[in-house]
């Protein structure tokens, strides 16, 4: 699973509603069935004793393959970059990974009290009918 992570800044206005009803929709109209998840997190809190959050708003994209997640970047950012002015004054930071973990591959030992990671799962390693 590749996830794409915007983060806008602390700091400057972001008209949420914008956000929520012109902005997102244009997101997931241009990137189609190659989207398989979105969220966005609205933060609330830093962890960090004393901190600032340094993000005020987090959008998380999930596409099933690095491709298929390029290919509708390069086809589709421009008009969505070219939307954010109308939302905030910021520019967002915007870095993509693999998932590598998730909560579905931790287990927890109950007799020793240990928490153990499974390596995650790629799309293409799942087991075939014959095997």
């Amino acid at each position: 699973m590749i996830r794409v992570s915007v983060l806008y800044p602390a700091g400057p206005s972001f008209d949420m509603d914008y956000y929520l009803s012109r902005h997102t929709p244009m997101v997931r109209s241009t990137m189609g069935t190659a989207l398989k998840g979105l969220t966005i997190d609205h933060v609330a809190a830093c962890i960090a004793p004393g901190g600032a959050p340094p993000y005020q708003v987090i959008c998380t994209l999930q596409f099933e393959r690095m491709e298929s997640m390029q290919a509708v970047l390069a086809e589709g950012a421009g008009p969505i970059m070219a939307d954010i002015p109308n939302f905030t004054a910021t520019q967002p930071v915007i870095v993509a990974g693999e998932a590598k973990a998730s909560k579905r591959t931790f287990f927890l030992d109950k007799k020793n009290q240990k928490t153990f990671l499974r390596p995650a799962r790629r799309v293409d390693d799942s087991p075939t009918a014959s095997g």
